[in-house]
């Protein structure tokens, strides 16, 4: 008990496209400070933001934009939680890419959300870890589209 998990080997780093710090992301995060920590952090990195407080407002988000890179959601949210929103968003676009952040434990997660192709990145995170994952989300996602075609 207590033992830290097994470290997995980092996957091999893909050269980097010059995607890294370019796209629009859309934040959906309900608490107010760790938004405005991962807003700031992702938009030094280059990225253009949108934020929303909670699912419906990011649904509301989602229709108003004309492009969207990456969708960044809590899971666990008040009125409407980041699956459904996810999915509702899928609905309209079936590619979107989604990182999901949590507390909660990724197999619990996974187990409970059933939505394809979507990352997770564990809370608490830190700024470097954010951009990291933001970036293979990214990353995956445009590896995604070129294996499909």
């Amino acid at each position: 008990p207590g033992s830290a998990a097994p470290a997995v080997p980092a996957a091999p780093i893909r050269a980097r496209k010059s995607q890294w710090g370019t796209g629009t992301l859309l934040l959906v995060e309900d608490e107010d400070m760790v938004r405005a920590v991962a807003e700031r952090a992702l938009t030094r990195a280059g990225y253009g933001v949108v934020t929303a407080s909670q699912g419906e407002e990011g649904l509301e988000r989602f229709a108003g934009m004309d492009k969207v890179d990456l969708v960044i959601s809590d899971v666990v949210m008040p009125t409407m939680d980041g699956p459904t929103m996810v999915r509702a968003m899928r609905a309209k676009r079936p590619a979107l890419p989604v990182l999901f952040m949590s507390g909660y434990a990724e197999e619990q997660l996974r187990q409970s959300i059933d939505i394809d192709h979507v990352a997770f990145l564990p809370k608490p995170f830190s700024v470097a870890q954010l951009a990291e994952a933001v970036s293979a989300a990214l990353d995956d996602a445009a590896h995604r589209v070129s294996d499909d075609g």
